[in-house]
């Protein structure tokens, strides 16, 4: 009986010691009964068993809410996904040199599409699985350097993640950024965890894995190297505080890491070479487009000003900043974590800024720096649950909560029923139908894509430019003839108004349907244009001056349909 309450003693004084030890448990300016009555709700044996099941139930909420949205129409950048893994496996690299890709990510999407057919859910299922994973790695991340607060954690990621558009967008989209955001989100992981004063595991295999995983990225995208230079610049500075033969390993694994990834660089080249096309849609190098890249003042003010408030009241109150109160292993791995996330967000932000001011390359875009939106969630999330009350923790996410669905136009597509599917609006399936039921055996197909890539061309065009200038009705949404289904071989009609007559004068008094992305209104104006200067082209010998007869543009979202005739 003796030795049972001699055992009995000392495990108490053994969980009271690791109280006064643990900063998450007890510092000392607290009382213990007050640090664990804030602690309440936390109870670490309870940690393991959540670590599995929270994420993951974490991560297919997200992919729910996502999915949503994913039976959406096509795009145009999505339209040349599928007309690149619509050709055979040796095309491959050839269309997606077209569309100034790289080629890894069809290989990828070329046996699932081969296996599960050609549908919107299929090309889009990779970025779906890839923004379901990061939502569940950014919950286990915070849960495990918060010591527990699965619920909180889970609200933090549903509400940083589950309104923001730009991310359902990405996830939505049958395109490389989704997959390459969550292998740069893993990797940070990887690196973060190789880097610990403590380290779990094995530091060497995760250094391998980080390679491995960086490597993989650079070559399904060129832009993967912007979140790589960051994690090179964090390793190096970490290694720096290491022992001889640990900064050595470390430096190895690095050095291996940018050797690997020089063919993708050289693989790339006429990406890069293609950089002036890039204007089109990049912004420019100012603190309006820098900010503007992603929600990043609803994700970071609320939580900054509350978190700036919280720490002003405490100081107040006790004479010190909380941050002073312990000087434990934890403390510090959770202090240099959370520098680090910060640096994952704002690096790649400050590299893109100074290539486009520096004319190297106009790179204001968020799919070249769409690695940098999920740490800075992470950033936020951190100072969010560093905040002891539970209801300035709630507080934060409803503000965010609320000042997404209103700067990003969530609430009023809410009003007018626009629950789901309404992130594009170009409705090329809606038009190939429409035109498949009124197209005859004899009248000619365009589509005028609009495709940056046909800036600067002159006709006539060769068979692979027709093609990729007329993909949207060239493979998903191909335009059928009715009785014995036909497909009909699209045309592609770009450039100013002279080489639209130019095109259409090929085979005049036939009725030419043409495919426009654009608005009715727009596609009108163009067609106005048209017959000014078939007018002003005036007649040549033994011909008449043409005339341009056309119909009411028909609209489906932002994709326009008329039927022409040159007369």
């Amino acid at each position: 009986m003796p030795q049972r309450r001699l055992a009995a003693a000392s495990r108490i004084a053994s969980g009271v010691s690791n109280c006064r030890t643990n900063p998450l448990f007890y510092s000392p300016s607290v009382p213990l009964h007050n640090a664990s009555a804030r602690q309440s709700s936390v109870r670490p044996a309870a940690v393991g068993k959540q670590s599995f099941w929270w994420p993951c139930a974490v991560g297919l909420l997200v992919l729910g809410m996502a999915s949503a949205g994913a039976g959406e129409t096509l795009w145009l950048d999505e339209l040349h996904t599928s007309w690149t893994v619509a050709g055979t496996w040796d095309q491959i690299p050839e269309r997606a040199a077209a569309g100034n890709q790289s080629s890894g990510y069809f290989y990828l999407l070329w046996p699932l599409v081969s296996t599960l057919g050609h549908s919107e859910w299929v090309f889009r299922l990779l970025s779906l699985l890839s923004l379901a994973l990061c939502a569940g790695l950014i919950h286990w991340r915070l849960s495990s350097l918060e010591n527990g607060r699965p619920l909180m954690a889970a609200a933090c990621v549903l509400a940083f993640v589950s309104v923001e558009r730009i991310q359902l967008f990405y996830a939505t989209e049958a395109r490389v950024y989704g997959l390459c955001q969550w292998l740069g989100l893993l990797a940070w992981v990887l690196v973060f965890q190789a880097t610990r004063a403590k380290p779990v595991g094995n530091t060497h295999r995760s250094l391998a894995a980080w390679c491995a995983l960086s490597v993989l990225a650079t070559y399904l995208h060129i832009v993967a190297l912007i979140p790589l230079a960051c994690q090179a610049a964090w390793l190096a500075c970490r290694a720096a505080k290491c022992s001889r033969r640990e900064m050595a390993s470390r430096l190895a694994w690095l050095l291996g890491c940018l050797v690997a990834v020089l063919p993708a660089c050289w693989l790339a080249q006429p990406v890069w070479q293609r950089r002036a096309q890039w204007s089109s849609f990049a912004g420019d190098a100012s603190i309006d487009a820098l900010v503007h890249l992603f929600p990043i003042l609803p994700w970071l003010i609320p939580a900054l000003s509350v978190f700036a408030v919280h720490e002003f009241v405490f100081w107040w109150r006790s004479g010190k900043l909380q941050i002073e109160q312990s000087v434990a292993a934890e403390s510090s791995t959770l202090a240099t974590q959370t520098i680090g996330w910060w640096w994952a967000a704002l690096a790649p932000l400050g590299i893109v800024w100074c290539v486009t001011a520096w004319d190297i390359a106009p790179m204001m875009h968020r799919r070249y720096v769409l690695g940098a939106a999920l740490p800075l969630v992470m950033a936020a999330s951190l100072l969010v649950l560093q905040l002891k009350d539970r209801r300035l923790q709630v507080l934060v996410l409803l503000v965010t909560f609320g000042w997404l669905t209103a700067s990003q136009g969530t609430l009023q597509r809410w009003s007018q029923g626009r629950f789901i599917g309404w992130q594009r609006g170009e409705g090329w399936k809606s038009a190939a139908a429409w035109v498949s039921q009124r197209i005859g055996s004899d009248d000619r197909l365009w589509c005028a894509s609009g495709l940056i890539e046909a800036r600067g061309l002159t006709l006539p065009l060769d068979k692979q430019q027709e093609a990729y200038l007329s993909l949207p009705l060239r493979s998903v949404y191909a335009v059928e003839r009715g009785g014995p289904p036909e497909r009909v071989e699209p045309n592609a009609i770009f450039g100013d108004s002279q080489l639209w007559l130019e095109r259409l004068l090929e085979e005049p008094d036939r009725r030419h349907w043409l495919v426009y992305r654009g608005t009715a209104q727009q596609l009108q104006g163009r067609l106005q244009r048209l017959s000014k200067a078939a007018a002003m082209r005036g007649p040549r010998v033994d011909e008449d001056t043409p005339a341009v007869r056309f119909t009411a543009p028909v609209e489906f979202g932002r994709v326009s349909v008329t039927s022409v005739r040159i007369e």
